[in-house]
């Protein structure tokens, strides 16, 4: 079977999607498939770091014509978009007209949204007026992609929450996956873990926040992530002024793995809208998790994993439970290395991959 996947990729995007795709391009290509990686946004001047085992190649979505061109030179049986809703419009009318069977793989709420919208930070009355406009257009573009989406073979999501959003004969939640490697750190005093990319949706001033209310504690709050949105690197800037607060900047999988691996416990404050790669660094770590308000299919309350606070007081309180009780902080870390273990590997994630685009692939066939 030879398969299209495109995203952005790992080696100039570090990203979680662009993690899963390098994953399942890696085990799709170790069980046998051909793997064409298209993409996006490709640097003009990339070399890769290290040896890939799939093709990585330039996907210029800019018109149907260079979709079109594209397909028709690479010739795939299935295409795996984990891509959002960017650039539908070029795609799948082009998909469809070459009975090319599209897969839509689901991984943020905005996938399944009609009207989706990511939030800003905007300061004074020109930066609101600008986000209010920028929302609209948001929404109107996403609507627009949406529109596009009655016409896909099939659907797989990260989190059962999103299945059934749309109107797709063969939807499946295939979970993420996430490398064990580490690469090893250190640090002389204990320490607490936020790991994300820095823009509202995450909600970093919760993290500070918490950082703040806890300087009385013997232990270290570590914020990693990439800032992508301008307004918070003041903010994270100002933060760095707290006695018990550190910022490390972007890191590689590998890198958060390491820091993981040693810390507390892992604090989230993102919104709802997948589910984070970080989490399950974290399980597979051994470590617990306190979440402000997300609990992916509700998993760290069923299985015992940590705690989902609702709010910023009791995340605090939280926080200072686990920090001070060393067994239940142990047993909590335990069942989730053992949870994660089971649901997260990367053989599940090639396999559970490769026989929902084989049912695709051989289901077009039929009706081809």
């Amino acid at each position: 079977m030879k398969v299209l996947i495109i995203n952005k990729h790992i080696s100039y995007a570090l990203g979680g999607s662009e993690m899963q795709c390098d994953l399942i391009a890696k085990g799709l290509s170790q069980i046998g498939h051909q793997v064409v990686y298209g993409a996006v946004s490709l640097p003009k001047d990339f070399e890769p770091s290290f040896s890939y085992n799939y093709t990585i190649v330039d996907f210029d979505k800019s018109s149907r014509v260079s979709v079109k061109g594209f397909l028709e030179k690479h010739k795939p049986d299935v295409i795996y978009w984990r891509y959002n809703k960017h650039g539908l419009d070029k795609i799948i009318p082009v998909a469809k007209t070459l009975d090319i069977p599209f897969v839509y793989a689901v991984s943020h709420i905005n996938d399944v949204t009609r009207f989706a919208y990511k939030p800003m930070k905007p300061k004074g009355l020109k930066g609101k007026l600008k986000s209010k406009l920028s929302i609209l257009k948001q929404k109107l573009q996403s609507a627009r992609q949406f529109s596009y989406l009655k016409d896909i073979s099939g659907l797989t999501s990260l989190n059962s929450e999103f299945i059934g959003k749309l109107e797709v004969p063969l939807q499946k939640v295939i979970k993420n996956a996430v490398t064990k490697v580490t690469e090893p750190f250190s640090s002389e005093q204990p320490y607490v873990a936020w790991v994300s990319s820095i823009k509202a949706s995450k909600r970093p001033e919760a993290y500070i926040e918490l950082a703040k209310n806890c300087k009385d504690l013997e232990f270290l709050f570590l914020m990693i992530g990439p800032i992508q949105q301008q307004s918070y690197e003041q903010v994270v800037s100002e933060a760095e002024s707290l006695p018990n607060f550190h910022y490390l900047g972007k890191r590689t999988p590998e890198e958060v793995n390491g820091i993981l691996k040693n810390a507390q416990l892992l604090v989230h404050t993102c919104e709802p809208e997948g589910f984070g790669n970080n989490f399950i660094q974290a399980w597979m770590q051994g470590i617990p998790t306190v979440s402000l308000s997300f609990d992916p299919d509700n998993i760290i309350l069923t299985e015992g994993l940590g705690f989902v606070s609702g709010t910023q007081d009791q995340m605090q309180k939280d926080v200072r439970r686990l920090l001070e009780d060393a067994k239940l902080r142990k047993e909590m870390g335990s069942k989730a290395k053992k949870y994660a273990s089971q649901h997260f590997s990367e053989e599940r994630l090639s396999a559970e991959v490769e026989e929902f685009l084989t049912k695709i692939v051989d289901e077009n066939r039929i009706h081809s």
